[in-house]
C-alpha cells in the first residue's frame, strides 16, 4: 500500500482537503469515501473559524471533528482541545475512533511512533509538533490547564452549561481561535439548535430531476409513509435521497460571524426509506422517549412535547394574597445559585408538614456585606440552613461556611447513582450536599404543580423569575447498549431561581431526609395532579 508521503507531495499536506485524501483512514482501517455523501463534501473543505454541526447520528461528523483536530496539530503545530460531555465517552472515543487511526495510516504512525509513552497517552496524543487534548466537560481543573488554538465540543447538548464558558476560554491567548460544535439537537432553541439558529444556517437541497424544485428534505413532506418513497415536496415524483446537490445559507447576512450546517438524517445512506417509516410507526406507538429518540437521533431535529415542563399556570396557582418582602424569622431556609457576579437567592418558610411559603426572592452581587449579599439576607430572615451552589465561586462560599459553620451547605449535583429511595447524602464533616438533580428537581415541580409551595402576590415582579422556573425541560433518553431509559431535566436557558428553590427545599429537609418519592405521593391527594401521579407509577421504577 502507497503512504501518504508517495501518495502526495509534502507541500500538498498544508491542505486539508488534500491531505483527507491522503492521509485518512477510519476506524477499519479504508479511506474515507463521499459516494452517496455528497453532502460532506463542501463540509470538510470549509475550515471557517467558527462552525456549527446540528446533525442525526451517524452522519461522518465526528470523523470530520477528531480528523481536522489532528491536522491542525499535524500541519499547523497547533494545540487542540477535544471535549465530550463526560470522561467515559473521551475514553470510549479515542479507544474507538482515534487510536485505530493512528494505527492503520503509515503516514500518522510515522509522525507519533518516537513520542514519548508518558506523553502519547489517552488524553493527549502528539502529532508531530502540535497536541490534541482530550477532555471531559466535567473536567474543570484538567480543562483550565490547556492553552488551546482550537476546541471542539463534540455532543455539545450533553454538556453542561457551566462548563462552556471555562472551554471557549482556553483560546483567548491564540491568534487562530477556531472552535467547532457537533451535536444531535434535542430540544427547539436549545443548545446546538440555539447555536444553528444564530448561524447563517445552512440546509442540504437536493434538485428534483422531474420539476426542478430544489429543497431540503423533510419527513413528512418527501416521503410517501404507503409506498416507502422519497418524493418531491411539489411534483410528488420519486426522488434520489443520495443525489448530489448544494448547501444554501438561508440567513447568509450571519456568515462572516458562524456557518452553520443542518446535516439531516434523510440523507444517511446506510438507512433506507423504509427503514424510517418502521421507526417513525414504532416510535409513534410506543410513546414520547421514543419520539423523542427517532427525531433527534435518527432525523437530526429538536423534538419536545407539551407538559414536560412547568406551565405558566402552575405557577400562577401557587400565588397567595401576600407581599414579598414577607418579614419572618421562624422556621425560614434558603437555597441560592452562586454565578460569576450575580448569585440568585430564595427565602422560604416551612409551614406544616410539607408546605413552603416563599418569603423572599431576588438576586444579589455580594457574599457578604451589611446589604445586597447573602450574608445579609441570611441575618435578616434569620436563615436556619442555607443550601448555596458550590461552583463556582468555591472560595468564597467556604468563607461562609467557616463563618456560619452547620447553618450553609455547600450543594452539588454529581453523576452518582442515587435511587429514588436515596436520592441525596448530606455530609456534616464537609458542610456539603450531594443531591440528584433529576430526582430533587421532579419533587421540586411535583411540589409546585400541587400547590405544595406558596408564592407571593407580588411575585410577577421578580425579574425573569416565571421565565427561569419555565425554562428547565424534563426529557427521557434510551441507552442504546441496554434499551434503559434515563430522564433528566435540560435548561433551554437560564434557570437559576429554579435551583435556588431546589436548594431552599433541600434545605428544609434537614440530615435526617424525607420520604421517598413514591411513599410521598403513594395516596393522590385531593386536587393533586393526575399525571404526576400517573408519571410516578409508571416511571419510579427507570430512577432507581
Amino acid at each position: 500500500m502507497l503512504t501518504a508521503r508517495q501518495k502526495f507531495k509534502k507541500e500538498k499536506l498544508s491542505d486539508y482537503w488534500s491531505w483527507i485524501k491522503a492521509v485518512w483512514v477510519n476506524a477499519r482501517g479504508n479511506p474515507l469515501t463521499f459516494d452517496n455523501r455528497h453532502y460532506l463534501k463542501l463540509v470538510y473543505q470549509d475550515q471557517f473559524r467558527n462552525i456549527v454541526y446540528t446533525k442525526s447520528a451517524q452522519m461522518g461528523l465526528s470523523e470530520r471533528g477528531i480528523s481536522e483536530s489532528i491536522w491542525v496539530a499535524d500541519q499547523l503545530d497547533k494545540v487542540v482541545l477535544y471535549t465530550f460531555p463526560a470522561q467515559i465517552q473521551l475514553q470510549d472515543f479515542v479507544q474507538a475512533r482515534v487510536n485505530p487511526v493512528i494505527s492503520y495510516s503509515d503516514y500518522l504512525k510515522a509522525k507519533t511512533e518516537n513520542v514519548d509513552e508518558k506523553i502519547h497517552k489517552l488524553g493527549l496524543k502528539k502529532i508531530g509538533k502540535g497536541f490534541i487534548y482530550f477532555r471531559g466537560s466535567t473536567n474543570e481543573k484538567q480543562i483550565i490547564t490547556v492553552d488551546a488554538d482550537m476546541v471542539v465540543l463534540d455532543e455539545r447538548d450533553r454538556f453542561s452549561q457551566d462548563s462552556i464558558p471555562f472551554i471557549d476560554k482556553r483560546m483567548l491567548g491564540s491568534e487562530l481561535k477556531w472552535r467547532r460544535e457537533i451535536s444531535t439537537p434535542t430540544l427547539p432553541d436549545m443548545g446546538i439548535h440555539k447555536a444553528y439558529i444564530d448561524s447563517d444556517q445552512r440546509v442540504w437541497e437536493i434538485e428534483c430531476k422531474q420539476c426542478g424544485l430544489w429543497q431540503e428534505l423533510d419527513l413528512f413532506k418527501n416521503i410517501d409513509f404507503d409506498k416507502n418513497l422519497c418524493i418531491c415536496k411539489k411534483c410528488k415524483k420519486e426522488m434520489n435521497r443520495y443525489a448530489d446537490g448544494r448547501w444554501n445559507a438561508l440567513k447568509p447576512e450571519r456568515s462572516e460571524e458562524t456557518h452553520g450546517y443542518k446535516i439531516n438524517g434523510l440523507y444517511n445512506p446506510m438507512v433506507t426509506t423504509e427503514q424510517i417509516v418502521k421507526k417513525y410507526k414504532k416510535a409513534n406507538i410506543n410513546g414520547f422517549s421514543e419520539l423523542q429518540q427517532f427525531f433527534n437521533q435518527d432525523i437530526g431535529v429538536p423534538y419536545e412535547i407539551k407538559g414536560q415542563s412547568l406551565q405558566l399556570s402552575d405557577i400562577e396557582k401557587c400565588r397567595r394574597d401576600y407581599i414579598s418582602p414577607y418579614k419572618v424569622k421562624l422556621n425560614t431556609f434558603a437555597g441560592c445559585d452562586v454565578g460569576n457576579t450575580k448569585h440568585h437567592m430564595i427565602v422560604v418558610q416551612k409551614r406544616g408538614k410539607s408546605l413552603l411559603r416563599v418569603v423572599w426572592a431576588g438576586t444579589l452581587n455580594n457574599f457578604f456585606g451589611p446589604q445586597d449579599s447573602v450574608e445579609s439576607v441570611m441575618e435578616t430572615y434569620g436563615v436556619q440552613r442555607l443550601v448555596i451552589d458550590k461552583k463556582p465561586q468555591t472560595t468564597m462560599v467556604a468563607k461562609l461556611i467557616a463563618k456560619y459553620g452547620k447553618r450553609v451547605y455547600a450543594c452539588n449535583y454529581p453523576n452518582s447513582n442515587f435511587s429514588v429511595q436515596n436520592y441525596f447524602a448530606w455530609d456534616d464533616v464537609k458542610r456539603e450536599l450531594d443531591v440528584d438533580r433529576t430526582i430533587s428537581l421532579d419533587y421540586l415541580i411535583s411540589d409546585i404543580q400541587n400547590e405544595r409551595i406558596e408564592l407571593p402576590g407580588n411575585i410577577n415582579s421578580v425579574e425573569s423569575f416565571y421565565d427561569q422556573l419555565r425554562s428547565s425541560v424534563r426529557i427521557t433518553e434510551k441507552n442504546k447498549r441496554t434499551g434503559i431509559e434515563t430522564a433528566r431535566w435540560v435548561e433551554k436557558k437560564a434557570d437559576h431561581y429554579l435551583h435556588a428553590l431546589n436548594y431552599a427545599r433541600m434545605a428544609q429537609i434537614g440530615i435526617k431526609g424525607s420520604q421517598a418519592l413514591l411513599d410521598y405521593y403513594r395516596e393522590p391527594e385531593e386536587g393533586l395532579t393526575p399525571n404526576f401521579i400517573d408519571w410516578v407509577r409508571i416511571n419510579g421504577m427507570r430512577m432507581q
